[in-house]
């Protein structure tokens, strides 16, 4: 996503300016395409604070004991149990944000898929390391407690869940069999150009 271009002309006008100016990726783990497999662990745990906000989080209304629906595309759907349950709530920040003796967060206009506008909230998840403690949506329909899609529908349940497996299985050839499977299933479902869940690959 940084050009070469882009890169130049950070050092002309940190150079102008007298400001040294570099650009970090604070990401843990980088998505293998070739593989579909998330295990490039790029920096350790020791860059980072895991920070429980426990039930002070908005998401404690919505977390339940018996479900685990939070979900986040491409991650295996298990590992969020660990980092959000009723009275924990856990997310990786990165050590820098607290070394900083100023932090200025710059709102960009963003359309969101779920949320309408982000403005500056995506600032917020380029802190996090790592995508396990971030939930995106959860899962189901709205009649079921999750937000992926307006009401009920057995074939897209069905799909959810194969998807989940596949994501169980990154790195595995019976991703691509559990993938093929699940897109098979939400597209008899004919979901319309309104109804998608989370850009899954298959749209």
């Amino acid at each position: 996503m940084i050009s070469e271009t882009f890169l130049k002309k950070l050092k002309i006008i940190s150079a102008k300016s007298q400001v040294p100016v570099s650009v970090k990726d604070l990401r843990r783990k980088v998505m293998n395409l070739a593989d579909e497999d998330m295990v490039n662990v790029r920096q350790g745990m020791d860059d980072f604070v895991i920070v429980d906000v426990g039930r002070q989080s908005y998401l404690e209304e919505i977390t339940s004991e018996d479900k685990n629906q939070f979900r986040v595309t491409h991650y295996n759907p298990d590992r969020f149990i660990e980092s959000h349950k009723p009275g924990v709530h856990k997310y990786c920040i990165t050590k820098e944000l607290f070394d900083a003796d100023i932090v200025i967060s710059v709102p960009k206009i963003k359309t969101h898929e779920k949320s309408g506008i982000t403005n500056a909230l995506k600032n917020i998840v380029g802190l996090n390391g790592d995508k396990d403690f971030l939930p995106h949506h959860r899962i189901g329909g709205t009649r079921a407690g999750g937000d992926a899609y307006p009401g009920y529908n057995l074939l897209r349940h069905w799909s959810e869940k194969c998807y989940d497996q596949a994501n169980r299985n990154l790195g595995n050839r019976s991703y691509w069999i559990w993938i093929r499977i699940a897109s098979l299933l939400w597209k008899m479902s004919f979901p319309g150009r309104k109804t998608f869940w989370s850009r899954l690959v298959w749209q």
